[in-house]
């Protein structure tokens, strides 16, 4: 499409001020200000205000100029929610989606709605005249592989963000593009504007067991002596807090046998251990369990951890005490994830508990209450935390959000400079508690507000009730139910449970992917090897035309599902093994010709063939059954294609053995004979030198051999026997050698011909120096002898001067 062909647009609801349907006077204040930084910026709106019309508004003005719109999205389900949004404000518009299956593109639509990394693989805007790129969660998209989307051919630029500071240095990417901030519009703003409801925050201490905190003070101990160590490797006071951890990080992957690798491990470890203590307390499900009265007492409440463990333990923890509880996490099938997302819109759960994944971006229904049972230091997580509550509610009534911390420790707000103090001010009210002490007080400070009595008068005829209900807080759909990703009423897109995001790092990601997968017991793996049992005599039942009633045949299918889910969940709860068993044998083999992913996987194989046959009435561990079926499947695929000519198992497992052997003894600064090796592994001389013999590489001829500092081709140091001495062959090679790199420097400015006919008159063109005739040299050039004695003569009179020939070969021969 040229650019005379871009349509006109006519929207009658839009003026070159920005006066797009239903705006506050914030959006159109944030507008007006993109306007005057020459339509380039960051808009920067707390979670709940409306940031998204803002987006939709600045569309609609590009249009009306005739400008094609990109808007960028991280995720499925964003996309899936600017499409609804976009087709219902700008019903007139062609709209299009990329990324997934979808491939639309400018020449047939004028809005494209693109999921970044599908974005960033191609140039949108390139050949039409002038372009707008909207860029949500525009925070997300200063890493590499999704600054790529960010093109400069678009004229106007907007981010929409609700955090926009990022704590990994990379925001200069974003302000190099779009241009900094502004307009930010904070709580107080926001609350002046009424976008936002007012909301109370309750920062609630707990003592940790005395078991407990003194394992804590031994953590931190040493994570303090490890960070004084770390700073003699790098200045740990110069870095930020983020980058400290991603130099540790670097560090601990070393394998070099160092101690500053080790001290990171450790330092990484003790961290993590922390961090897992504090989350995973009893003392923080007891605080639940305490304020099971204002968990009731609220409209709908939402509990936010760090682990799925977490979580699990709040749900049971609240279910233990009569609230009607569900969690909701990553590992959940979406159908589990929409069950549970409908059962708390519905009222039959009262409390949604879950760990990062709300984080994420997971449309919930309004709540009134949030407690966070673990500290977070990250100020975006903690706003949109928050967000959950402070949307605008029919009931008017304020949001409240609880803060769990342990006394003493990094959770303890009176211990932390951080961002706290950014959100408190701006509360209507909040107040520090001691759980032990105070939980009347907290009880009654958390206490909904009564709401005034209103007298409604009832029709004569009572309506007849509709398929589906819908309450103030969801949109209404014409012929389907309300979903619990629906856009909410405040022009806000609210945020999805977000696919897996392939990064750079294909180890990294499949690492994260196979994390979600909980580790289990022994007790719950024998469980689950029982259903294996089942399911698979079952299918033996009905396959070997087992009749019965129907019902019967129901339950053998039902078994067989069972068998199957139980398979699945016993293989993927053990995928982080068989990591921690190829690492092992992957890197102490050379250079595989596969890589990492590719042993694991292999790993995977016998993973799968272990829970195949576990016997699990034999009363040992699965773990120590599947090592060693991980183990063979691993080192055996090694095996098989580390080498050009395969070498047995047998052979490969012998000279791992004898390798072994002889780092330990040169470690302890000795080199063992074949007699030593042959003595520790029990065998015969002979046989170690024969495996030892069969340990020899294919090498390539044309891989280099330097010799007194001058590099020859192994081709080139093979001596023929049969016609040569050894002597005499060195002297004639190495006098080629010399000749072939003197004539080349100093026939660099000649022909390509002339270069040629030189090089098969002297021979170079061949190891034995073979030297070609006139006639011979004549005939692959297509003229007489003659004629290449004439070109011969004179080149050599131009050379007859070159030092560097004379040096090698007397001309005049």
């Amino acid at each position: 499409m040229q650019d005379t062909d871009l349509p006109v647009l006519d929207y009658q609801t839009v003026t070159g001020d920005f006066q797009f349907a239903e705006l506050y006077d914030w959006q159109q204040q944030a507008l007006r200000s993109w306007k005057a930084h020459n339509f380039q910026g960051v808009i920067e709106a707390v979670t709940g205000a409306g940031k998204t019309r803002v987006g939709i508004a600045a569309i609609a003005q590009a249009l009306r100029f005739g400008m094609k719109v990109t808007v960028l999205v991280p995720t499925t389900e964003l996309q899936e929610q600017w499409m609804t949004s976009l087709r219902k404000d700008l019903p007139r518009a062609s709209i299009g989606r990329l990324g997934g299956s979808h491939t639309a593109d400018f020449r047939s639509v004028d809005v494209i709605v693109a999921i970044v990394n599908t974005a960033g693989s191609r140039s949108l805007i390139e050949h039409f005249r002038a372009g707008l790129v909207v860029a949500d969660e525009c925070h997300r998209y200063a890493a590499p592989l999704f600054a790529r989307a960010l093109d400069e051919q678009y004229i106007w630029r907007l981010g929409l963000t609700a955090t926009y500071t990022r704590h990994d240095g990379r925001n200069q990417v974003l302000d190099e593009y779009f241009g900094s901030i502004v307009y930010k519009i904070w709580y107080d703003e926001a609350q002046r504007y009424g976008v936002i409801s007012e909301f109370d925050i309750a920062l609630v201490g707990l003592q940790l067991q005395n078991h407990e905190q003194v394992e804590y003070d031994m953590l931190s101990d040493e994570i303090s002596t490890d960070t004084l160590s770390l700073r003699n490797y790098f200045d740990q006071a110069a870095l930020s807090e983020h980058d400290f951890m991603e130099a540790v990080g670097r560090l601990s992957k070393l394998e070099d046998g160092s101690a500053a690798s080790a001290i990171a491990r450790r330092f990484l470890r003790n961290v993590a251990k922390r961090q897992s203590l504090l989350a995973n307390t009893p003392v923080k499900n007891f605080a639940l369990a305490a304020l099971a009265p204002s968990l009731a007492a609220a409209e709908r409440a939402l509990v936010f951890g760090s682990s799925k463990e977490q979580a699990q333990a709040a749900t049971q923890a609240l279910q233990a005490v009569g609230v009607p509880a569900g969690h909701l996490m990553s590992g959940m099938t979406k159908v589990d994830r929409l069950g549970t997302m409908n059962a708390f819109r519905r009222g039959e759960l009262h409390v949604l508990c879950a760990p990062r994944v709300l984080d994420e971006g997971v449309d919930v229904p309004a709540a009134d209450l949030a407690i966070q049972t673990s500290g977070t230091r990250v100020q975006r997580q903690f706003i949109q935390r928050l967000g959950r509550v402070i949307r605008k509610r029919p009931s008017g009534d304020r949001g409240r959000f609880v803060y769990l911390y342990a006394f003493g420790t990094i959770e303890d707000p009176a211990l932390r400079d951080d961002f706290l103090t950014d959100v408190l001010p701006f509360a209507r009210d909040y107040m520090y508690f001691n759980l032990e002490q105070h939980l009347d007080e907290l009880i009654e400070f958390l206490a909904p507000e009564p709401q005034p009595e209103i007298s409604v008068e009832l029709p004569l005829e009572t309506p007849a009730p509709t398929e589906y209900e819908t309450s103030s807080e969801q949109p209404e759909f014409e012929g389907q139910p309300p979903r619990w990703n629906d856009i909410l009423d405040d022009g806000e897109l609210p945020e999805q449970l977000s696919e897996t995001v392939l990064t750079d790092d294909i180890i990294g990601d499949y690492f994260r992917k196979i994390a979600q997968y909980p580790l289990l017991a022994h007790e719950e793996m024998v469980e689950l090897a029982q259903q294996v049992e089942a399911g698979v005599y079952a299918q033996h039942l009905l396959t070997t035309n087992y009749t019965g009633s129907r019902k019967e045949r129901r339950d053998y299918w039902r078994l067989v599902d069972l068998g199957e889910e139980a398979f699945n969940r016993m293989f993927t709860s053990n995928l982080r093994l068989v990591v921690s068993v190829v690492k092992r044998y992957f890197w102490g083999n050379g250079e595989p010709s596969f890589s990492f992913l590719d042993v694991i996987q292999e790993g995977n194989l016998g993973l799968q063939r272990a829970v195949q046959l576990w016997d699990y009435t034999r009363g040992f561990q699965f773990s120590t059954y599947a090592h060693a079926w991980i183990r063979q499947a691993a080192t055996r695929s090694i095996a098989e294609s580390s080498r050009t000519i395969r070498l047995p198992v047998h052979l490969v497992e012998q000279l791992n053995a004898i390798r072994r052997i002889e780092n330990v003894w040169i470690h302890e600064g000795n080199e063992p004979t074949t007699q030593e090796i042959a003595l520790v592994l029990e065998e015969e001389p002979d046989k170690v030198d024969a495996a030892r013999n069969a340990e020899a590489r294919i090498l390539s001829l044309s891989s280099e051999r330097w010799i007194n500092g001058v590099p020859y081709l192994l081709a080139d140091l093979i001596v023929d026997e049969l016609t040569l001495e050894a002597e005499q062959w060195s002297v004639i090679n190495s006098f080629l050698r010399g000749l072939r790199i003197a004539l080349q420097r100093a026939t660099a400015g000649f022909k390509e011909r002339d270069q040629s006919i030189l090089f098969h008159r002297w021979g170079l063109t061949t190891d034995d120096g073979e030297m070609a005739t006139l006639e011979e040299v004549g005939r692959k050039y297509g003229v007489s002898r003659e004629r290449i004695r004439q070109i011969e003569r004179k080149l050599l009179k131009e050379l007859a001067d070159h030092e560097g020939i004379k040096a090698v070969w007397v001309l005049e021969r």
